[in-house]
């Protein structure tokens, strides 16, 4: 799964909204956050000496050394970053296949920067950006309702799937105009956030994954079918479940992007419940739920969350394998290198 952020002119927001999305992704799977025009080292804090595609444009060794350039900003959720000095355009083609090859794996979101058709193309990677976008299964355009960005449409030959419009009280352009400029639907309209603002200034960004804004930005690219199923926001913020009243909304929340995860990579297409716990998957006709697994998991770090279940899940919904966890006494022990780290 390959997506792609692009502008056609700067201090849209078009890195901003790709490390949100990225964030927003890896709630609750594998996500890679590519950065092609060098801003995410700042809004992730990472030393600005930091090696990376640049540098290994310039050396001899194969796609797969890119793999250690990577920067692990949480236990799921990874960046590589651009580098520093021009990108070798004899090396584009096996960067663009490596970028598509980690997109059968995993979550990719490209930062492609500005794509700006009227003077872009004098930049040495302006041609990798530009494919990278081009050839993304989902490729969205940054823009706020400005005229000077939407008259560099009508040049522009790069085709989004659909737009994303910051928001911009003092502008007299709104969506329809956006619409008609950019040939594709607005599929999102954000704010500018303060607390965003404020959080990349600080270098806290990973820190958004549940404001409003990262969820619509994440609804871009995650299938809907495979978000976790929320009837009423403000109810589930407030009234313990109980199936899991030992948490807090923010930690339920967690476990279930993690179970969701989990049971996507087993079984696919699904809905979590989240007033109940139960849980349907499509092609499947027997009754989940997550009331063992759960109990089983709040005596586990969540930060392991992830990682066990996506070993365990099949175990602990087609079998009593919970119970044998929650009751050890009763039942065998489960055999020593089953990955549990219990």
């Amino acid at each position: 799964m390959l997506s792609s952020m692009w502008a056609l002119k700067g201090g849209q927001g078009t890195s901003t909204a790709a490390a949100l999305a990225a964030i927003g992704v890896s709630v609750d799977r594998p996500a890679l956050l590519v950065d092609l025009c060098g801003d995410q080292a700042g809004l992730f804090r990472v030393d600005r000496h930091r090696e990376g595609i640049a540098e290994w444009s310039r050396g001899d060794l194969t796609a797969r050394a890119l793999r250690h350039r990577e920067v692990r900003v949480t236990d799921t959720l990874r960046f590589l970053p651009r580098g520093r000095g021009p990108i070798d355009p004899r090396r584009t083609q096996e960067i663009l296949e490596w970028v598509v090859g980690s997109a059968q794996v995993e979550a990719v979101i490209a930062d492609a920067g500005t794509l700006d058709p009227e003077c872009g193309g004098e930049a040495p990677d302006y041609q990798l950006r530009r494919t990278v976008a081009q050839v993304a299964g989902v490729s969205v355009l940054i823009t706020k309702p400005c005229y000077l960005a939407l008259r560099r449409c009508e040049p522009n030959t790069v085709a989004p799937t659909g737009v994303v419009m910051v928001k911009d009280m003092r502008r007299a352009l709104g969506p329809a105009a956006v619409e008609k400029a950019a040939g594709a639907p607005v599929l999102a309209t954000i704010d500018h956030d303060f607390e965003i603002a404020l959080a990349a200034d600080g270098g806290n960004m990973a820190k958004q994954a549940w404001t409003q804004t990262v969820q619509h930005l994440r609804g871009l690219i995650v299938p809907a079918q495979n978000r976790v199923k929320q009837q009423d926001l403000e109810t589930a913020a407030t009234e313990p479940k109980q199936w899991c009243s030992w948490w807090d909304c923010d930690t339920r929340r967690q476990f279930m992007a993690a179970a969701s995860w989990a049971i996507e990579s087993e079984w696919g297409a699904h809905e979590i419940d989240e007033e109940t716990g139960a849980v349907w998957v499509s092609g499947v006709d027997d009754d989940k739920d997550l009331i063992a697994t759960a109990k089983v998991c709040k005596n586990l770090k969540p930060r392991d969350w992830r990682y066990w279940l996506h070993q365990n899940i099949y175990r602990l919904m087609e079998t009593d394998f919970a119970n044998q966890l929650l009751h050890p006494e009763l039942h065998q022990a489960a055999e020593p290198g089953d990955s549990l780290g219990l």
